[in-house]
């Protein structure tokens, strides 16, 4: 049995190395060891990192089909992870790349509305 804490620091190298990775604009490469982070890692919040920056290097490296159903699986399974937004903003780069400009627009102007909608009651109240 490993230590929590070495663990969590194993888990972290792994991830800091997939980001390396994506850095150094090894796309594909990237994309595998961040799905593979995502699969292995116990931590959440390091999950949920790197299956946003997996549907990212996707992005990246023209897999846009692929890309688009990452972000959205994730966006599915943890809405309220407050990685939602970055998700989000690479489905909708994808969905532009693949040529699908009405879809990106109607996800981005949902997204708009929902950051929007807390200013609004604010405004709302006082009028």
């Amino acid at each position: 049995v490993v230590p929590r804490a070495l663990a969590g620091a194993e888990d972290r190298a792994k991830l800091r190395a997939a980001k390396e990775r994506l850095a150094a604009r090894e796309f594909a490469a990237a994309a595998s060891d961040l799905e593979r982070v995502a699969r292995e890692v116990s931590d959440v919040p390091l999950q949920d990192e790197a299956r946003v920056l997996h549907a990212r290097a996707l992005l990246l490296a023209k897999e846009l089909p692929r890309a688009i159903e990452a972000a959205r699986a994730f966006a599915t399974a943890r809405p309220d992870s407050p990685l939602v937004p970055q998700a989000r903003y690479v489905e909708a780069r994808a969905l532009l790349q693949a040529g699908k400009p009405d879809e990106a627009a109607a996800l981005l102007e949902a997204r708009l509305d929902a950051l929007l909608a807390p200013r609004r009651r604010g405004e709302l109240a006082q009028a």
